[in-house]
């Protein structure tokens, strides 16, 4: 099987928020003797951050504890610097398995090979909206309780054009809280979901990807991909329902066996491995909870997990990583953190 000139690298990290950009770092930075980084490439049509970008303060454990979000991604850029790890801004829209090596294909056509890759793209890629947050652009947060004032919001502020959302079929579920935008409503959903959301005032757009071409005093000029070459809409106001992303995340064409039962939620061991060797999931596309000190987490157990399972492949051994982990065996793991393989009083 061929792939032409695919660039070949060890781990490939889809998404550059908390999640992503933690994993890259620890695939790049393992403290041991000796230690061998290996190669990490991050994927992500945004600006790296994520939804840090959106600014403001982020909960770690209450409202006591909370960190900047400016000073959180300031922390993962420089590591992600420091450890020479490179952010190629371009989406990731399929993942093959060919062999021992997994085949990601951008959206710009390009091909890369990679030995592990982690899966670290939210519930929904992003593009260039967050640069306009609460200047048009909204957010669902803190619950159902507040959705209903933030979807007023965005009403208001699109006057008489449409108000552009961005959701999937699982808005069916409440969409009695989005009821009052009535026939403004431009619903843009991922291909196949537009059925679900027919019966809903307003009209529905299916397209496999968006992002804003101008911003004017008329409105968001948008760019629509889709399978026919791209289209432009306007809108007044755009309202990300993240509640249905959380239920059912936007990801890229990745290889059969990946999800568990319920569709579309990944089937994860402790370490966050998917059933299939060497795909691992990290922050909110695991589907479970959503905060940025569990992104971090998953990021770190993610990246160990890709770098693991790449080092085996090119050494045909573990890579000692008894620092974090002892393991079942950790007399063998122990053999690795000595300069000579053994300890001085051996």
């Amino acid at each position: 099987m061929t792939h032409g000139k695919a660039q070949q690298i060890d781990v490939a990290v889809i998404g550059a928020g908390p999640a992503g950009l933690a994993a890259a770092v620890r695939v790049r930075f393992v403290k041991r003797f000796a230690s061998v980084p290996l190669s990490c490439v991050v994927f992500d049509p945004a600006q790296p951050g994520g939804l840090l970008n959106a600014g403001g303060d982020r909960t770690v454990t209450g409202p006591c504890f909370t960190m900047r979000s400016a000073d959180v991604l300031s922390g993962l850029l420089q590591d992600a610097r420091k450890q020479q790890v490179e952010i190629i801004q371009d989406k990731v829209v399929s993942v093959a398995r060919s062999d021992e090596r997994f085949i990601l294909t951008t959206h710009s056509g390009a091909v890369w090979q990679a030995l592990s890759v982690v899966v670290a793209a939210g519930s929904r890629p992003l593009a260039n909206e967050l640069a306009h947050l609460r200047e048009g652009v909204y957010v669902t947060y803190k619950g159902f309780s507040f959705l209903k004032g933030i979807v007023a919001q965005a009403v208001r502020y699109a006057r008489d054009l449409p108000v552009l959302v961005v959701t999937n079929c699982r808005l069916a579920g409440y969409a009695g809280l989005v009821e009052q935008i009535g026939e403004k409503a431009l619903y843009l959903v991922p291909p196949g979901d537009g059925d679900s959301l027919n019966h809903l005032a307003g009209a529905t757009m299916e397209c496999t990807g968006w992002h804003i071409a101008e911003k004017t005093e008329a409105g968001f000029l948008l760019s629509l991909e889709g399978e026919a070459s791209p289209r432009e809409i306007t809108v007044g106001s755009i309202f990300l329902d993240y509640v249905a992303f959380q239920q059912k995340p936007l990801l890229p064409a990745l290889p059969d066996g990946w999800s568990g039962a319920k569709t579309d939620v990944p089937q994860l061991s402790s370490f966050l491995e998917s059933p299939v060797p060497g795909l691992f999931f990290a922050g909110d596309v695991t589907c479970r909870y959503a905060s940025v000190a569990t992104a971090l987490a998953d990021g770190v157990v993610a990246g160990f997990g890709a770098y693991r399972h790449a080092y085996g492949i090119h050494f045909g051994h573990e890579p000692p990583l008894f620092a974090y982990r002892a393991g079942h065996e950790p007399a063998r793991f122990l053999a690795g953190e000595w300069p000579n393989g053994m300890p001085p009083d051996s």
